[in-house]
């Protein structure tokens, strides 16, 4: 049976980010970089291999809307690393986030349009039309504290029968009770999807 695994926009932002650092940097700001962006590394991994992939029991997807998010939750992740590392008190990053805008270099932010629009354009990743649920979506931000995109890509992802949804976001991996509500739709971190759909093949004897 094939099982559709949706992608969060997270998973995305990460391969994102490390994939243009391995592409715009030099060597020494590089390890710099990656060290920073440790985190986030399970993303490069899964959405490599399944850009990689070629077996056609899984199906992996997306919607519009997270691509529309990218953008965005690019910059915010930068943003808050930049801001963290410069020592700059949580209590504070609303009021000084200002001084730390201007994160990218115009050929970075070209770069990275171009990056966006291949990934769009891949094969392996289907493209979902969001389903606009509006049964759904008001439980999900009252009862169950997600933000309104968050809500709309979750609806979408059951709605579209759904049974995997891969994110890094807490709102997701912690929220026991969203788990414990919707069984039929499993979410995982990028670990444990790698774990799931991309297992090391065993090795046999000859």
């Amino acid at each position: 049976m094939v099982e559709t695994i949706f992608i969060d926009t997270n998973i995305f932002v990460g391969y994102l980010i490390l994939s243009g650092i391995k592409k715009t940097r030099k060597v020494d700001e590089r390890k710099k970089l990656w060290k920073r962006y440790e985190k986030i590394n399970p993303c490069l991994k899964f959405l490599s291999k399944v850009l990689r992939n070629k077996d056609n029991k899984n199906q992996f997807v997306t919607s519009p809307l997270v691509f529309s998010e990218l953008p965005h939750a690019i910059h915010e992740e930068a943003l808050c690393n930049k801001m963290w590392d410069d020592g700059v008190p949580f209590s504070s990053w609303f009021r000084v986030r200002e001084r730390f805008i201007k994160l990218f270099e115009p050929f970075e932010i070209k770069e990275l349009k171009r990056d966006i629009l291949k990934l769009y354009d891949k094969g392996n990743i289907e493209i979902l039309e969001e389903l606009y649920d509006l049964n759904m979506i008001p439980d999900f931000i009252l009862d169950f504290g997600l933000k309104t995109q968050d809500a709309i890509l979750f609806s979408t992802a059951i709605n579209r029968k759904c049974n995997f949804f891969v994110s890094r976001d807490e709102d997701f991996l912690k929220n026991e009770l969203l788990k414990k509500n919707y069984k039929k739709i499993k979410i995982l971190s990028p670990e444990e999807a790698i774990k799931k759909f991309f297992p090391p093949k065993e090795y046999r004897k000859v």
